[in-house]
């Protein structure tokens, strides 16, 4: 799975969402939901706006999903997100 966090250089909102997705992650693997690789990326080079055409950051996309835009998110919430729109729950 391929988590990508689109960002605009130094932006504080844009470093706590790549923090909270990395404990969400960590997180649900700990908690043995998350079996799969996956990869986050951090894009903050600005190219991605022609691909995503998203002007507002952080942008948390989700395999190829964008699941949110402008907020930065809590780790529940990125949790949430992860479960909804792409991380299958090996418990269940």
């Amino acid at each position: 799975m391929v988590i990508k966090i689109l960002a605009t250089p130094g932006n504080q909102r844009s470093l706590e969402l790549r923090n909270n997705t990395e404990l969400a992650v960590q997180e649900l693997r700990e908690e043995g939901i998350v079996t799969e690789e996956c990869e986050i990326r951090y894009l903050d080079d600005m190219s991605w706006t022609v691909d995503y055409g998203a002007m507002n950051t952080p942008v948390l996309i989700v395999e190829k999903s964008i699941v949110s835009i402008g907020r930065e998110l809590s780790v529940e919430e990125v949790k949430s997100k992860l479960l909804r729109h792409g991380i299958k729950d090996s418990n269940a």
